[in-house]
């Protein structure tokens, strides 16, 4: 997920699909709860939601057109320099 508005990202994982329609996301990681079950991820994403209300936000599978520009985002979770680790982003926040 991507707000082009403040250039930044939430990583939601791979894009599960069936019949050719994207059907859940997953954080393909040993020993982490589907992304519905990871309490973390939910408070993040519900956090992000808030921070971009109004935003320029997309949701971007591999293959889409944008998905390279993104790679220059800060990203929410990432490993980057630059990026913000999930303990960092959620401090203080009360949702």
């Amino acid at each position: 997920m991507a707000c082009h508005t403040c250039r930044t990202t939430l990583w939601l994982g791979k894009a599960l699909h069936e019949n050719y329609q994207i059907t859940r996301f997953h954080a393909a990681v040993q020993d982490v709860p589907l992304n519905s079950g990871n309490t973390e991820l939910n408070r993040i994403l519900w956090k992000f939601l808030a921070d971009h209300a109004r935003h320029n936000i997309q949701v971007i599978v591999e293959g889409d057109q944008v998905y390279p520009e993104i790679g220059e985002y800060v990203e929410v979770g990432g490993e980057q320099y630059g990026d913000i680790p999930f303990d960092e982003y959620l401090k203080g926040w009360g949702g």
